[in-house]
């Protein structure tokens, strides 16, 4: 085999492997909408007593227009990959850009917004969560990025304030 020959081989199995696009991240989505079948003044004040009581400060309440923003009141969590990357996969959606998956070593939870909407005698309320992942790149680069929420903690948080209407 002459050396054309072989650079022209090699080149036809690497070329397709290095020019491939990572596939979209595969994370399980969750609601974070949910409509009770009470009045939505019914449902705030188990909504803020719910989520204060699982880290959440009020930064900002609107009962009548229905919008309740939040903070999180809890820090963030830092270590190893190994440690925070299975937090991210349990409540974010992981950015991949390139051939590299990023390792996160940093996540916080950052704030939240409720937005309660009557629909009748029922009330729809939506959670929205803002997460942060603080990500390594290539070369040692730190930055922290906005991650998008898979709604883990929004359907719990939900399912919470479901059970406490339901007593």
């Amino acid at each position: 085999m002459t050396l054309k020959t072989g650079l022209a081989l090699l080149l036809s199995c690497v070329g397709p492997i290095v020019g491939q696009k990572e596939p979209p991240p595969r994370t399980k989505s969750y609601p974070n909408t949910r409509e009770f079948k009470v009045s939505c003044d019914t449902v705030w004040p188990v909504a803020v007593q719910a989520l204060t009581s699982n880290g959440w400060g009020v930064r900002a309440s609107d009962h009548a227009g229905g919008i309740l923003t939040l903070e999180w009141t809890r820090g963030e969590t830092a270590g190893s990959y190994k440690k925070i990357n299975p937090l991210v996969d349990e409540y974010a959606i992981k950015n991949r850009t390139g051939f590299w998956t990023r390792e996160y070593y940093g996540f916080a939870i950052v704030s939240a917004q409720v937005i309660a909407i009557p629909k009748g005698d029922a009330c729809s309320y939506t959670i929205t969560v803002v997460y942060r992942g603080l990500a390594v790149r290539t070369g040692g680069v730190r930055s922290w990025e906005t991650l998008p929420s898979n709604g883990s903690f929004e359907d719990r948080m939900l399912s919470e304030i479901e059970g406490k209407l339901s007593r």
